[in-house]
């Protein structure tokens, strides 16, 4: 095999890969597949760690493990405990106490590089903004490092077998990319997380290598070749940034896209695309990708717990103090340790004491963080999340867990009149007021509700069940064949407006609901606004912060909606006689909601219902 020589343009994909992975965590608009950065930075690892150890194993007949794994703690470790470290630090003044209890859970893993296991298991999704974790983004260099680990035996193997090097790793590439695509159907955690699932990407990298230092050098291809393929592979790196989105099932085929883009790019050498990535500028910021991955993330989530704010000039100031921060860290920690000239023995020695020494941080950490959640302030927000209403307690929603009829009967069973209440959990939060207004004598008020599954007749992705959500279709039609048998007066239907649906899916899918009841008065709510924060969270960093930092967060917002869907909903509902009911004046009052209304994010707390319940009633009676 040739020695591989530097290349800048690595340096510039880098750069790309990085400005990817910032922008779409940053929010900015068109970039919400950015995170494809990260596949990019895996097929940059199996080409340049393949090349390494091909040329060591041809030169010397063998691979010094410990030298190689000293080399990978110098250029890791330093920047990653140096993160960590300043970053937990500033959490346990920045966020509440029960926050951090979580954040502490997985900061161990972080520092054992095991945090892609953590997240696998964890109860929430990469693509969850609603359960971020400081140290989510740490998933991907742990599955760095467990590919490191196997990396180095594994080209031996294949170098020292009967086997070609160039075989063994197709064989790598075809059976992990099944195994990813097999994952990310069945169990989109283990497929997203798990390095085998990933491990297709490194092995693309290392093909690319020979292919392009050994099996086909450049001079076997023209430069008309090599400029085809360097704006190929740029253009399918744009395409993965721009299309892909969370709904996406990722890795499985979907990565293919950015990963070969990231694969055509190395192949190119010398093209314009190679020319165009070795510039200055680009070269700066690939020098310090590592460092800024590591920074922009958690600066990202404290800088939005100080100051919430959906403005993109707050979201790029964040962006620029992550860089100046990685930056500093490169110059001061991780150049000088990189560069620096220590026995393999020790490094591997003192690496192993300074995790020791971050995990028995973390449970120092833990342990303090559950102390301070006990302050009777900070307990008193917890309960927050609990004032919900009663069809929650009655266990009336099976989420996406079955598609049975769980129909919650409030008031007397046998009165000879019937309101219904068929909603997701949006629609859901209004269940005290009309209780108060459906339950008296001569009346009965039924629930039929599923929490994420919208009353529309239409398919809906959700997260949790991996992909299209098809028992919220079941439950559905199942709801709407139990309300024609039992002939209701009165039906609510309710649904959050933050379904991806088109224009014609809301009026249409609504309308065929409304078709399909028989009710003598129908009534359609809109729904309630979303606050870019949880409320109780938010809540509880404003007593717990410190003085100066806390004023810059009164956790009021403008209220998050989207009107255009609730005049949809009023259009369906005028040409089948139903009413649509607006209640968001109530809520959120000359349109700025407080976190003293909500219970979470999305949801309004039981008892601000409940005060509201005269008001309601007023407004229902209008609109009939």
């Amino acid at each position: 095999m040739q020695k591989t020589d530097y290349r800048p343009d690595i340096e510039g994909l880098r750069a790309v890969a990085i400005l990817a992975v910032v922008a779409c965590h940053a929010k900015l608009p068109f970039m919400q597949g950015g995170f494809v950065g990260v596949d990019i930075f895996f097929v940059l690892s199996g080409y340049l760690i393949t090349g390494l150890l091909a040329k060591e194993i041809n030169t010397t007949g063998r691979v010094n493990f410990l030298s190689f794994y000293a080399r990978r703690f110098k250029r890791l470790l330093p920047g990653l405990a140096l993160m960590l470290l300043v970053s937990s630090l500033a959490a346990s003044l920045i966020i509440a106490p029960p926050s951090q209890i979580d954040q502490a859970d997985m900061l161990p893993s972080a520092f054992l590089w095991l945090s892609n296991f953590k997240f696998i298991n964890a109860s929430f999704g990469y693509f969850d903004q609603d359960a971020v974790n400081l140290f989510l983004h740490t998933w991907s260099l742990a599955v760095e490092e467990q590919f490191y680990i196997v990396w180095p035996a594994l080209i031996l193997y294949f170098m020292r077998s009967s086997a070609s090097l160039l075989g063994g790793l197709l064989l790598v590439f075809a059976g992990c990319l099944a195994l990813s695509i097999f994952l990310s159907n069945v169990s989109p955690l283990w497929g997203f997380y798990f390095m085998p699932s990933r491990g297709w990407q490194f092995a693309l990298g290392g093909i690319v290598c020979l292919l392009a230092t050994t099996w086909l050098p450049e001079k076997y291809y023209s430069a008309h070749t090599r400029t085809l393929a360097g704006f190929g592979g740029l253009a399918m790196i744009l395409a993965s940034i721009l299309l892909i989105a969370e709904q996406t099932t990722y890795p499985g085929i979907a990565a293919l896209t950015p990963s070969i883009g990231a694969a055509l790019i190395l192949f190119a050498q010398k093209s314009p695309v190679s020319g165009a990535l070795s510039i200055k500028p680009m070269q700066a910021i690939g020098r310090v990708s590592y460092s800024w991955y590591l920074w922009h993330w958690p600066v990202l989530i404290l800088g939005n717990a100080v100051y919430t704010s959906q403005s993109i000039w707050y979201q790029l100031f964040l962006v620029a103090v992550s860089l100046a921060l990685a930056d500093i860290a490169y110059l001061a920690v991780e150049a000088p340790i990189r560069n620096g000239s220590f026995k393999p023995s020790r490094v591997v020695l003192a690496s192993a004491a300074l995790m020791g020494l971050g995990v028995s941080f973390s449970y120092g950490w833990a342990h303090k963080s559950a102390e301070w959640s006990l302050d009777p302030v900070q307990a008193e927000l917890q309960l927050i999340t609990n004032d919900r209403p009663q069809p929650y307690y009655a266990q009336c929603d099976d989420w996406y867990r079955s598609a049975d009829i769980k129909a919650c009967v409030f008031g007397n069973v046998t009165a000879p009149n019937t309101a219904v209440l068929f909603a997701d959990s949006v629609g859901t939060q209004w269940f005290s007021a009309l209780e108060s207004m459906y339950t008296g004598e001569g009346w009965r008020l039924i629930v039929l509700t599923k929490s994420a599954c919208p009353i529309v007749d239409a398919p809906v992705f959700n997260k949790e069940a991996g992909g299209e959500y098809l028992i919220c279709g079941m439950w559905r039609n199942a709801s709407l064949k139990y309300l024609a048998g039992i002939k209701p007066q009165v039906v609510f239907i309710g649904s959050a407006d933050s379904y991806e649906y088109s224009d014609e899916e809301w009026i249409g899918g609504t309308e065929r609901i409304l078709k399909s009841l028989t009710a003598e008065k129908l009534y359609i709510i809109g729904s309630t606004p979303r606050l870019p924060f949880d409320a109780p969270d938010c809540l509880a960093r404003l007593d717990w912060q410190p003085t100066g930092v806390s004023h810059l967060n009164e956790c009021q917002s403008m209220a998050i909606g989207n009107q255009n869907v609730f005049n949809l909903l009023n259009q369906a509902a005028s040409s089948h006689s139903a009413k649509a009911l607006n209640f968001n004046d109530l809520v959120c009052p000359d349109g700025m909601c407080s976190a003293e209304t909500f219970r979470d994010a999305a949801h309004i707390k039981d008892s601000f219902v409940k005060s509201l319940a005269p008001e309601i009633r007023e407004l229902i009676n209008q609109a009939q």
